[in-house]
């Protein structure tokens, strides 16, 4: 039998899209981002209204890490502590109770996922942790906070070298945990089917988790308030891609669970 060339095949429908997310054995991809948590009353950062949106707040990068500024990451990162888990966030943890291999890649680092149930891989890390400044004990002194410092004297210290804890978050500038990223990688790989929430599929490498199967022709959605406003704005190359995914506009609060039949 001949192989239809990637440029003839027909691009997956929704209800492919169903068909695959209803095997047992499915082995599903969700790409998160700040979309998934504009219900627990947190904002976006490239939407309307965004943070990085017309003069907003200007993004932290890796010379703020540092022990005479870190404060201020403590500061940008405690306004982006939510109350708790919104509907979609424990849809896709009842999903991932299910038979099904299910891997959450999530580009926020409010830690929702992992609140709700969901085995969470945080690639750009997580406020729920903080690490030490001091590379000699930068990864043994991981510790959870329950409250976000908000002044440089509220800082917590290393109890190993009294040098200051920053988030255990990625800046700008700095590297993606390989060992996260190798995991969500392999998931992308042997994915099934693919779910791109809440997110402008514009922050690479995390929309290549969702882009490269799409490409190879794995069924996948894209669930956002309006996903062909973002298509302008992004390469020929990712449009190509980004083009197959099925666009579910409106609010993924709603369209998530309706998809996942929960």
């Amino acid at each position: 039998m001949e192989t239809l060339p990637r440029a003839a095949r027909p691009a997956p429908t929704l209800d492919d899209v169903r068909e695959r997310l209803q095997r047992p054995d499915a082995r599903v991809l969700v790409l998160t981002g700040a979309g998934v948590s504009v219900a627990a009353g947190l904002p976006t950062y490239r939407g309307n209204g965004g943070l990085y949106k017309d003069g907003g707040v200007i993004p932290l990068t890796a010379s703020d890490a540092t022990s005479r500024s870190i404060h201020k990451v403590w500061q940008h990162v405690g306004g982006l502590r939510a109350g708790g888990p919104t509907p979609l966030h424990r849809a896709l943890a009842a999903l991932g109770d299910t038979a099904r291999t299910v891997t959450v890649a999530t580009q926020n680092i409010d830690g929702l996922h992992a609140f709700a149930g969901s085995t969470e891989l945080a690639l750009h890390g997580t406020i729920a942790r903080a690490r030490c400044l001091n590379p000699k004990y930068e990864h043994a002194t991981e510790v959870r906070l329950e409250t976000m410092p908000q002044s440089p004297e509220d800082v917590p210290r290393c109890q190993e070298c009294n040098a200051r804890l920053r988030p255990d978050v990625v800046l700008f500038g700095e590297r993606l945990s390989m060992a996260v990223w190798s995991r969500a990688w392999r998931a992308s790989e042997e994915a099934d089917v693919v779910l791109a929430v809440g997110t402008s599929l514009q922050v690479h490498p995390a929309a290549d988790l969702v882009l490269e199967p799409v490409s190879r022709g794995i069924p996948g959605a894209w669930l956002d308030l309006d996903p062909a406003r973002m298509l302008p704005d992004v390469d020929v190359t990712v449009r190509d891609a980004a083009s197959r995914l099925v666009q579910v506009p409106g609010d993924c609060q709603v369209t998530l669970p309706a998809l996942l039949g929960l």
